[in-house]
């Protein structure tokens, strides 16, 4: 069987990461670059500015190793940015497939609910770390500063409904009727896949973007990961 692109690995992890609206992590199973211009609907301050960072003690904008970046200096390493943002979705994918074993039909309500708020945590930490971190660096020099605040503010977001949905999922009553539409976390409408692939693909044909990809190790563990869970 084939190797899964990029393009592939990112489609698979982004929409079973950040959507599951057909799956759940409950109920049955838990071109070329432009000028550095921002788009009218990217914005990265919309992130909460609370969210953790890989590196403790680090300001959001303060240099990173590999660049000196930060609020949207175009300096950022692009292997270092893959990286970061392929750890953010990996360890969502893997908070969400540990979730689905423990989320099973057959496992005890309770258990299912507590597996899904697990996840909730997993992954408001992941994407949180991901967008600061990616706020740090900065966007790299082949890439458009509207394509990385895009990537920023997709992530704040979720993490913004990640924070919302926790709560609601922690408090609901195992004996309720409607339990089990409830476990699912998240509505299509609410985390579009389709706007962060858009970007997914703009990142992939900046120049040498797709091979900073290859070269990231974070990036390539997910490749793994998603090859083994979902197939090669």
């Amino acid at each position: 069987m084939a190797r899964r692109t990029p393009t592939g690995v990112l489609a698979a992890a982004a929409g079973l990461t950040l959507v599951l609206a057909a799956c759940g992590s409950g109920g049955d199973t838990p071109g070329a670059q432009g000028a550095d211009t921002p788009s009218s609907g990217s914005s990265a301050t919309s992130a909460p500015q609370n969210s953790p960072s890989s590196s403790p003690g680090a300001e959001p904008g303060s240099p990173a190793p590999g660049g000196t970046g930060g609020s949207g200096g175009a300096t950022a390493d692009p292997v270092r940015w893959n990286d970061a943002l392929c750890k953010g979705l990996g360890g969502s994918m893997r908070a969400m497939l540990t979730a689905l074993k423990s989320s099973a039909p057959d496992q005890q309500p309770e258990a299912r609910k507590q597996a899904t708020v697990g996840y909730l945590d997993a992954t408001e930490t992941a994407l949180g770390t991901a967008r600061a971190d990616l706020e740090r660096l900065g966007h790299p020099a082949a890439l458009r500063q509207d394509t990385h605040a895009e990537v920023v503010g997709y992530l704040g977001k979720a993490v913004e409904v990640v924070k919302q949905k926790k709560p609601e999922i922690a408090a609901l009553d195992v004996k309720d009727p409607r339990f089990e539409e409830k476990l699912q976390p998240f509505a299509a409408e609410e985390l579009d896949p389709a706007r962060l692939l858009a970007k997914f693909e703009e990142v992939r044909t900046a120049p040498g973007m797709e091979e900073a990809y290859r070269k990231a190790p974070e990036c390539q563990r997910m490749v793994k990961d998603t090859e083994g869970a979902f197939g090669g």
